[in-house]
């Protein structure tokens, strides 16, 4: 599935304004940016209230701290370059993973062909990124092309090159989507091209009790769940996803015999 420009917008931002404060407040780079660690809550109007989760392989952006000691990627799919290359890390580095995130919201599908790490180590730090628009209709969807340089920006392999600010970067990415037409529905389908299905389908089973707005689903089986999705859609569907969720934590402490 893959979502309206609307909610695509409305998750960025919290995004962005998440990565802000981190980097400018707190002076923390994530390095490890993907939908699975994007947990979403349910509100009671879309978008979800989203969370950034698993700081466990983050670095500091100040002093010499922000270098990395060894070989410490990232998830291969969303990883910038300097992480491939165990190089210093900025604020650009998790810039480069959100472009690749929202590409994920608004197309339903990973930016890159290869799962390999190899292949994939190739393409982040050699290949020059094809643009977005071109990738998006190889994988069945008519992506504006005035999505490509913000794209492009995000993913340049030099560092210093791409957008140096989350403001910047959620700034320009605002200004690009918003001006799209039917701002509610996810974009269309690629004519003559037949769109990858999703690997995993995600439902509540019926009858299911929905968990309080504690419980929270992934932006990866969010999206995986239904087909493309209008803007009213997402509450509902994020509510169908918790479900699961809570019965598969309950059978895991009936196995260990522990309380989360």
């Amino acid at each position: 599935g893959r979502l309206s420009p609307r909610d695509t917008l409305g998750l960025a931002m919290q995004l962005f304004d998440m990565l802000a404060d981190a980097h400018r407040h707190v002076g923390v780079i994530h390095c490890d940016i993907k939908p699975e660690n994007l947990f979403l809550e349910p509100t009671r109007r879309p978008p979800p209230r989203l969370k950034l989760l698993d700081f466990g392989i983050a670095r500091l952006s100040r002093g010499k701290s922000h270098e990395h000691e060894g070989p410490a990627y990232g998830t291969p799919l969303y990883a910038a370059p300097e992480l491939w290359e165990s190089a210093a890390v900025s604020p650009a580095t998790d810039l480069w993973s959100c472009g690749l995130v929202v590409f994920y919201m608004l197309v339903g599908a990973e930016f890159w062909r290869s799962a390999y790490a190899d292949r994939l180590a190739f393409e982040a730090t050699v290949l020059d990124a094809p643009p977005a628009s071109r990738r998006a209709r190889e994988l069945g969807v008519l992506l504006p092309e005035s999505f490509d340089p913000w794209f492009a920006e995000c993913l340049k392999r030099a560092k210093e090159q791409r957008f140096q600010s989350a403001e910047d970067a959620w700034e320009r990415l605002e200004a690009i989507v918003a001006r799209w037409p039917d701002q509610d529905r996810p974009l269309p389908d690629a004519p003559g091209v037949t769109a990858r299905e999703p690997e995993v389908v995600v439902a509540a089973p019926e009858g299911a009790n929905i968990p309080s707005a504690e419980e929270h689903t992934t932006l990866t089986a969010w999206l995986r769940a239904k087909g493309p999705m209008g803007h009213g859609d997402v509450g509902r569907v994020t509510a169908d996803l918790v479900a699961p969720m809570a019965v598969l934590r309950a059978a895991r402490r009936r196995m260990h015999g522990t309380l989360e």
